[in-house]
């Protein structure tokens, strides 16, 4: 999901006796960090200190010199092992307004990787927006509450502190995770790579599944697409001139899935390709489910 074009900004921060007393590095570096191309309205977001270097053209130890200060006044904290960074008030001006806005939230932080600061967020979303402090809840499972209060808002977070992540994360790990052939997920990883090759024999494509399956598995899930729209859409993409060049993955298919639909909605809705490739991969399964695994 892609960043906003716009945040908003409140300004009092040039009145505010912090600011006032950071040097012209400080400043720009906080103000980048409020509306750089990388951050999010609600202040967690992925961010490595590379980023920050190109951006700004600044070397690693001029942004290190002003990342101290800001840190040290309590602008924002970062979490070094995963380069997510938490914007502490970001919540306070631009807190969700609506369940769209929410859900939005929501998927983008279970795309984050591990970090210890989702507690520190979940503490703020409980000042600042009840709406995503349920939506976390909900989201993350009842095990969040044993997590919440272990550490104050002021204390150091210890190098063993386990980090607040989503519950199936925590129990398999999104990149181990498996499917079975049967699986919805899977299905539609497989009618995905097959369209792709019917299109191009060499084309590069995973002989392992399972990552594929995870993008979809979250298209199912996550986006609340069912599994025959997706089915629909993979069909037209692949038989489609522009899309068939674009969509080569999973992952691609789950970026611009909207996009495509509406698009595929406006040209009536054509298939791509006949049934016949849908038949040859009800046979492949009949075979294998007949023969049992090699």
């Amino acid at each position: 999901m892609s960043p906003p074009n716009y945040f908003r900004f409140c300004s009092r921060y040039w009145r505010d006796e912090k600011v006032k007393g950071w040097s012209d590095d400080e400043r720009l570096l906080s103000l980048y960090l409020l509306t750089c191309p990388h951050g999010r309205s609600e202040g967690l977001f992925f961010l490595p200190k590379d980023y920050i270097c190109a951006d700004l053209g600044w070397s690693h130890e001029r942004v290190e010199k002003a990342f101290a200060k800001l840190l040290a006044d309590r602008f924002m904290d970062y979490d070094e092992t995963s380069s997510v960074i938490l914007i502490r008030n970001a919540l306070k001006y631009q807190a969700p307004d609506n369940p769209n806005q929410t859900i939005a939230v929501l998927n983008h932080i279970e795309e984050l990787p591990e970090t210890y600061l989702l507690r520190e967020f979940y503490k703020l979303t409980e000042r600042f927006s009840e709406r995503l402090a349920q939506g976390l809840r909900e989201r993350f499972g009842k095990h969040i509450y044993s997590m919440l209060y272990t550490l104050s808002s002021n204390s150091s977070i210890p190098e063993t502190s386990e980090p607040l992540v989503p519950p199936t994360k925590q129990a398999t790990g999104s990149k181990n995770k498996t499917f079975a052939e049967d699986s919805e997920p899977y299905r539609l990883a497989a009618l995905l790579r097959q369209l792709i090759l019917n299109n191009l024999a060499d084309a590069k494509v995973p002989a392992d599944l399972s990552a594929w399956a995870i993008d979809i598995e979250r298209l199912i899930r996550l986006d609340n697409k069912k599994p025959e729209d997706i089915e629909a859409v993979i069909r037209w993409t692949q038989g489609d001139n522009f899309w068939c060049s674009n969509i080569l993955s999973a992952k691609k298919l789950r970026k611009n899935f909207d996009q495509v639909t509406l698009q595929m909605k406006k040209k009536g809705g054509q298939r791509g390709h006949d049934d016949k490739t849908a038949e040859l991969l009800r046979a492949e399964r009949e075979r294998r489910s007949a023969t049992g695994p090699s």
